[in-house]
């Protein structure tokens, strides 16, 4: 793979891959290669295998310093890294959000509210005055700092959901998906990252406005004592997410990157991949 310049992509020298490559151009032909491949990506599988055991031993431990739990690899997903790097790297970042969540203890349940980012419910008017009547009487939650505005308010900044990972091939099947959809569905399709902050904001802060909101995540879109024109307008997209978004913590959301889903996709990628093919380009 090749950068749109046309320089060659690689990967770093201390990474498990370049480990890899150095044990392959000591084989003599095509077949030992598949074979040793073969053989590495077992391991991978083994280290999802190991992590997703819930009867297992999750008291795990891992280099604090490259935040790896299989060895070798990144937590972070560098595009001027070769796809295979990427890869591996999140498979990497899959098994450490699986063992944290294996090693997290047991907190009391907050009230269950459905989030937006699930679905809107069809539910009668008695059912939404109820849900809101609860939402409104609960305190603050998921909190992570404050600030103070400069109308001399003070607001509370939410703990939100970080922002999934991507490899590069992930980046153009989201933008194939986006070029198949109408406007509308475009919107609501990228704007779920945007919901699941403003839920969170509406749980940190059950007494905040859109004002409130924007001044954090939007300042630009302040005037003075006023939101912007454009976030008045009534087809506004931002707008129109925060008057249907809940009162939802992280704690109790969708989360917006699914791990398993993605570990198993880059193991069937690996598992399928010719590497005599990979390595001849």
């Amino acid at each position: 793979m090749t950068h749109e310049r046309g320089l060659p992509k690689s990967c770093p020298p201390s990474s498990l891959l370049s480990r890899f490559c150095r044990e392959a151009i000591k084989l003599e032909d095509w077949e030992e290669l598949r074979r040793l491949w073969s053989c590495f990506v077992q391991k991978l599988r083994v280290f999802w295998d190991l992590v997703c055991d819930e009867d297992g031993d999750h008291s795990y431990s891992f280099n604090q310093t490259s935040k790896w739990y299989i060895p070798h690899t990144d937590s972070e997903i560098e595009w001027t890294s070769c796809l295979l790097e990427q890869k591996i790297n999140m498979l990497n970042i899959c098994c450490l959000i699986q063992a944290d969540n294996m090693n997290k203890k047991v907190e009391p349940q907050e009230e269950n509210v459905e989030s937006d980012l699930d679905a809107f419910s069809d539910e009668d008017d008695f059912f939404e005055k109820e849900t809101r009547a609860k939402i409104n009487n609960q305190p603050p939650r998921g909190i992570l700092r404050t600030m103070k505005l400069d109308n001399g308010r003070t607001i509370n900044i939410p703990i939100t959901q970080q922002v999934p990972p991507k490899t590069e091939d992930m980046i153009t099947e989201h933008q194939q998906i986006l070029s198949s959809l109408d406007n509308d569905q475009r919107a609501n399709f990228q704007s779920a990252p945007l919901r699941s902050d403003m839920e969170a904001f509406k749980a940190a802060n059950p007494n905040g406005n859109f004002y409130d909101f924007l001044s954090w995540y939007s300042p630009k879109d302040i005037e003075g004592d006023e939101i912007s024109k454009r976030m008045k307008e009534s087809n506004n997209m931002w707008q129109k997410n925060w008057d249907r978004s809940k009162a939802v913590p992280v704690s109790q959301q969708r989360p917006l990157f699914d791990h398993k889903k993605e570990a198993e996709i880059v193991l069937r990628y690996l598992e399928m991949l010719d590497i005599s093919n990979y390595m001849n380009q």
